[in-house]
């Protein structure tokens, strides 16, 4: 596999890391500190998410990410464990996405979706090592993400349009052609 597959930080702007599905159990998480996005999906149970001297009691259908480099802990309701499924990522546009959505680290729950979520989540991480498996499971987690702005739009998506942003968008991707501005 060439180079850019070796270290794709170098090659995307949000990059797929990994994912899993947690089943029902009594399995918690910290209190730690991870250095990637993890942005998890309940689908059946209850469980719990303190961060930021905050504690979010959760249940299926809700959503809660954990940011980087902030003290997470969270755990299963011992009498209605949750399973979960999740996937990590990181890049250098991740923050700006995520301002697309209602996720932030003041923020890290949200509500249910109109529909689940689950099946996209499944999608983003079900990845091999190929180039093209690798590619894949990028574009995957951008779809994915690209549900969490739909469904959870942030205020900053309803201002007027960033046209500072636009124009280097077009720019970029008329640069070969000839273009008015």
């Amino acid at each position: 596999m060439g180079s850019l597959w070796k270290d794709r930080r170098n090659a995307s702007q949000v990059y797929f890391i990994s994912g899993g599905h947690k089943p029902c159990n009594t399995h918690q998480w910290g209190p730690g500190v991870r250095d990637v996005y993890a942005l998890h999906y309940i689908i059946r149970g209850q469980g719990t998410l303190e961060t930021g001297g905050r504690r979010f009691r959760l249940s299926a259908g809700e959503s809660f990410m954990i940011f980087p480099q902030k003290e997470i802990y969270y755990y299963p309701n011992p009498n209605d464990p949750w399973e979960y499924v999740w996937v990590e990522f990181s890049g250098q546009d991740a923050t700006q996405i995520l301002e697309l959505t209602q996720l932030s680290i003041s923020q890290p729950v949200l509500s249910a979706a109109p529909e689940t979520l689950e099946p996209w989540f499944h999608l983003a991480w079900n990845a091999g090592a190929s180039a093209s498996e690798v590619l894949r499971a990028d574009a995957r987690l951008h779809l994915l993400l690209s549900y969490y702005m739909e469904y959870f739009p942030s205020e900053r998506q309803e201002k007027p349009k960033d046209y500072v942003w636009l124009a280097k968008r077009y720019i970029e991707q008329n640069y070969c052609g000839p273009f008015d501005l």
